[in-house]
């Protein structure tokens, strides 16, 4: 029989649509297993407050109710917080006069004080949903409120509520890259001055899928399992067994179907811990799952800055330098590598594909009473594209250059690379001048003012932008796969890296196929899991 050799970049139906199309995924909340346990988070109505009191005796005598925990009983559960990173080298973002950066590390259920809308506060586990929600409802909370600081100008006014002691004025880390010498002299020269204040509001992540988990204890083995989606089940584990203080090897994660990732999945969030706790205590597995209004407030939220961006420019429009002041709200608490990752990615593709020749970014750290920030598709190199695109565009209204002459005046081309961005990034190669003439000949560019014109005649309004956009990849991880062949020729490949929407089992198949000469459906892709898949750094980063 001929083999069926399907081969890299082939059009193929991918092996994983026929079970989403025909709804038997296998997401976390679908997963069924017996005497499974529910649960719900009673959750802050506060943003601001000190936890007075708990009262859990009403819940703990409601129907069903088999396990109530507060931060209390959590204290010989865990060894500590969910750590932030922020002080853990080579993530360690301070101050640039030397000073650590604030800490702010949460727990998973809140400790004295809740700091955010929706942060946990208790957990409940019965026998059914309806009776876990019910005696949620019972637990008396005596909070006393605090002034809740949300907007950027009240969280930097001089006699602001001070959220964490170790951030001074709100301030968690004050940061700088680029050469602020040799920028301010290419300012001094400057014959023209672009400069925008810009906002780059908070967004919601809103996953297809909303976060579940469901978590298992084995007594005879000592061993906990954990299903849930996310981007790395290897991070998770090593996350988890350290705030758990048990050896890796001791925890099992699973990671079935998962509807989105873009980042946002990729830290520890409480109900992880929280689950893994009950299960443990209980002997029973214990299923958690948000609801839509749990994760609008309380998934990791993305953006969120202030920019008070200035280009330099001679009198014919060629780039001098670049200057860039950014306030980041990163809400109450800093998640895992958020400062690094925010700090790292935005300052590096500072002047994008163009010939910058200087630039200097300040970037500071706002504690507020909101949710907590995490990374989210393209962070960083998104905010800094956006400053400098607005900044040209600004800079051809002022100059009374067309915004397509500005630019082209001074992308980089051949003669430029390698270019070393003042952010540090380096360009070895890139067509962009070819690029931006072949979107201005698809796009009609020349033809706008003609459609603009003929629009206003009908009463609608018409326009055109354009930008350009230059990325710098997540890192270079090391990454793992393993290769098994059956007897009967079948072929299991097994990965590091992890599929949320992206097709792994569809493209590794064919990458196998062609070079190994299998029939494309005799192949299998396992990723996920942390005891099948020896190791694996998992899918971020772009």
């Amino acid at each position: 029989m001929t083999k069926n050799i399907i081969g890299i970049g082939a059009a193929v139906q991918r092996k994983e649509d026929h079970r989403f199309l025909t709804g038997t995924g296998r997401f976390s909340d679908d997963i069924k297993q017996p005497r499974t346990l529910a649960s719900v988070v009673l959750r802050s109505p506060l943003p601001h407050g000190e936890i007075t009191t708990i009262d859990v005796s009403a819940a703990r005598a409601a129907p069903g109710v088999v396990l109530v925990l507060t931060a209390a009983d959590l204290a010989d559960e865990i060894a500590g917080p969910m750590l932030s990173l922020s002080n853990v080298p080579p993530f360690d973002i301070g101050h640039r006069d030397g000073r650590p950066g604030a800490d702010a590390s949460q727990y998973p259920l809140a400790q004295d004080r809740v700091r955010f809308l929706g942060e946990p506060v208790a957990f409940v586990v019965a026998e059914t949903l309806a009776q876990a929600q019910d005696a949620a409802e019972r637990i008396i909370v005596d909070y006393t409120p605090l002034p809740s600081v949300m907007e950027f100008e009240d969280a930097l006014a001089p006699k602001a509520e001070q959220i964490w002691a170790d951030a001074p004025g709100n301030i968690s880390f004050d940061h700088d890259v680029g050469d602020e010498a040799a920028t301010e002299a290419a300012f001094a020269k400057a014959h023209h001055v672009a400069r925008l204040p810009l906002i780059n509001n908070r967004v919601v992540i809103a996953f297809m899928e909303p976060r579940s988990a469901i978590a298992s204890y084995d007594a005879a083995s000592e061993r906990l399992t954990l299903q849930a989606g996310c981007q790395a089940a290897h991070n998770l584990r090593a996350a988890l067994t350290s705030i758990l203080d048990i050896e890796q090897d001791r925890l099992h994660v699973i990671v079935p179907d998962t509807g989105g990732g873009f980042g946002a999945r990729n830290g520890v969030y409480p109900e992880f811990v929280l689950t893994l706790v009950a299960a443990r205590r209980l002997g029973r597995d214990v299923k958690w799952t948000a609801t839509r209004s749990e994760a609008f407030l309380t998934d990791f939220q993305a953006r969120d800055h202030i920019f008070h961006g200035e280009l330099a420019l001679d009198k014919e429009g060629h780039f001098l330098g670049l200057r860039v002041r950014a306030d980041w709200r990163h809400g109450a608490y800093i998640a895992s590598r958020s400062v690094w990752v925010m700090a790292h990615f935005l300052a590096q593709v500072m002047g994008g594909g163009y010939r910058m020749p200087t630039a200097y970014l300040n970037q500071r750290g706002v504690v507020t009473n909101t949710a907590p920030m995490g990374a989210y598709r393209g962070i960083g190199r998104l905010e800094i594209n956006y400053v400098l695109e607005r900044l040209i565009d600004q800079a051809g209204h002022e100059m009374n250059i067309d915004p397509l002459t500005l630019r082209q005046r001074n992308l980089l081309n051949d003669g430029d690379l390698p270019w070393t961005m003042p952010g540090g990034a380096v360009v070895t190669t890139g067509e962009f001048t070819a690029n931006l003439a072949r979107a201005v000949e698809l796009a009609d560019w020349h033809g706008a003012p003609a459609r603009a014109k003929a629009a206003q005649a009908q009463g609608r309004l018409h326009g055109i932008g354009m930008g350009m956009y230059a990325e710098n990849d997540g890192s270079t991880p090391t990454e793992f796969a393993e290769i098994a062949v059956g007897a009967a020729g079948r072929v299991t490949a097994y990965l590091g890296t992890q599929d949320f929407g992206m097709g792994h089992a569809t493209m590794y198949s064919q990458i196998l196929s062609e070079k190994l000469g299998v029939d494309f459906d005799a192949i299998d892709v396992v990723f996920g899991d942390s005891d099948l898949v020896k190791r694996g750094a998992g899918s971020h980063g772009s």
